[in-house]
């Protein structure tokens, strides 16, 4: 019963999942494509797959170009780009 009532609560309160992923090589390929294509040179650091309340799905991506630079692009699972660059 406890465990019902804290669900709903995590539910109401609009609260996500987050899992890491360890290999680029386990994004959806639509993301994989996405980025590649943005950042040819990049190297993605520890991927981050999150879930929303409502069930959709994002996928988080620091990343390190050539130079040292840093960044971070978030995609949809169909790889549109929705926060980043």
């Amino acid at each position: 019963m406890r465990y019902w009532i804290a669900g709903i609560v995590l539910v109401l309160a609009g609260c996500s999942h987050s899992e890491n992923l360890s290999d680029f090589d386990r994004l959806p390929k639509p993301v994989q494509a996405a980025f590649i294509a943005a950042h040819p040179y990049g190297e993605v650091d520890h991927p981050k797959k999150e879930t929303a309340a409502d069930g959709s799905e994002r996928y988080v991506l620091p990343y390190k170009q050539p130079g040292g630079a840093t960044g971070q692009a978030t995609y949809a699972v169909t790889g549109e780009l929705l926060d980043g660059e």
